[in-house]
């Protein structure tokens, strides 16, 4: 079923400890929406935003 391969990326607000896996403040991680809803109900993560690279922030040349 295409439904239990679904992921979402979260953002880690805090230190966070996995099957023996330690992932600081602000790792990345692809989990299913059950592990992404536990996490945030836990003030443990929150859903990730795409982050610019720095050559979109830079001013256009004159």
């Amino acid at each position: 079923m295409a439904g239990s391969t679904q992921k979402e990326r979260v953002e880690l607000l805090q230190e966070h400890k996995n099957a023996g896996t330690t992932y600081p403040v602000g790792e990345e991680l692809d989990v299913s929406p059950s592990t992404a809803a536990w996490l945030y109900r836990n003030n443990i993560a929150k859903p990730a935003t795409a982050k610019q690279s720095i050559s979109t922030l830079s001013e256009p040349e004159a």
